[in-house]
């Protein structure tokens, strides 16, 4: 028996829709993600499906969105997953202070480097795919969502798919051979650039042309941010892949060292209200403290003193659900 039940549609894209749904024997809150019935039988659309399904499911992180089950219904293929009552990030007013925006980028960052050691690119970061759980969830904080692009590292299928405020070059040209995480990165200082401005650092009808011939115009924050930051999303915002950091932690050491946020910046804010991502920054600072170390060398990265991060230990009880994910899960091996 189904376990899941469909209360109301949240968002609707190009491919499918995503419904709050409530697990009946718990009452826990989910997510139901579904192609839309006029796709639900072209091969391109299911095959799309399955490669969000087997990314995402073979992923276990706390910055990446939790899976809890997928299968074939009357609808067609669905993916169920945890559910994010705060919406996504681009719907939030946006960081008040440089701290709110530094330790976001870094959990993201930390959420890049699983998906990356794990030979998996995201290759669609924006604010859309950020979403934010919120204290009643289970989780709470930011979450990496919708893999639908993702591909693995190395996978020659020609694809210039993607978001276009947000796209590196290699993306636009489809040169699948240049890609790695530092097309991700690109991605994600295109996202940091916004964050601090309000707007992507390329705009306009098509903004793929300046993405690969136009030079950056300068950074206009409007929050009080440290000197070097314009230098770090430079860096990230690299034309030539081999010019931007070569791995999520690299980026984020760098990040780690930019210090304190300098008061000459126009301490503007996004809007009115301070945005719900606060209450995720205690962790996130804690974190925080415990990464920014003096480098020797501007990619020299510290050795941590433990390799392992705390296992969460989730019990929501749903039965009757989850046997799908046997086939893309990880297996563990003990001992």
């Amino acid at each position: 028996m189904y376990p899941f039940e469909r209360r109301r549609r949240l968002g609707l894209g190009g491919m499918g829709e995503v419904w709050l749904g409530v697990h009946q024997p718990t009452g826990l809150h989910v997510a139901i993600k579904s192609i839309l019935s006029q796709r639900a039988s072209d091969p391109r659309f299911r095959r799309a499906f399955s490669r969000e399904v087997e990314a995402v499911a073979g992923l276990d992180h706390p910055g990446i969105v939790l899976v809890f089950d997928h299968g074939v219904s009357d609808r067609g293929p669905y993916l169920v997953m945890e559910y994010a009552s705060g919406g996504a990030l681009d719907q939030q007013p946006g960081p008040g202070s440089w701290e709110e925006l530094q330790g976001t980028l870094l959990h993201l960052l930390d959420a890049l480097a699983h998906a990356h050691a794990r030979d998996l690119l995201h290759l669609d970061l924006k604010p859309a795919n950020v979403l934010l759980c919120g204290p009643e969830d289970l989780r709470p904080g930011l979450k990496l969502t919708d893999f639908g692009l993702a591909r693995a590292r190395g996978d020659s299928r020609v694809s210039r798919s993607g978001t276009p405020q947000y796209m590196p070059p290699e993306q636009i040209l489809g040169a699948w051979r240049q890609q790695g995480p530092w097309t991700d990165l690109y991605a994600l200082s295109a996202m940091a650039w916004e964050l601090a401005s309000g707007e992507p650092p390329f705009l306009g009808e098509d903004p793929r042309e300046q993405h690969l011939s136009s030079p950056l115009p300068p950074l206009r924050p409007r929050i009080p941010v440290p000197s070097g930051l314009e230098a770090w999303l430079a860096r990230g915002l690299a034309k030539h892949p081999s010019d931007r950091f070569s791995s999520a932690a690299s980026a984020a050491a760098a990040l780690g060292q930019l210090g304190r946020a300098e008061g000459s910046a126009q301490e503007r804010r996004f809007g009115r209200r301070r945005s719900s991502t606060t209450f995720v920054l205690g962790t996130l600072l804690d974190e925080l403290d415990e990464r920014t170390v003096p480098l020797p060398a501007e990619d020299l990265l510290p050795v941590p003193e433990r390799w392992r991060r705390p296992q969460e230990r989730l019990v929501h009880g749903m039965h009757g659900a989850g046997l799908g994910l046997f086939g893309v899960r990880t297996v563990p091996f003990v001992g």
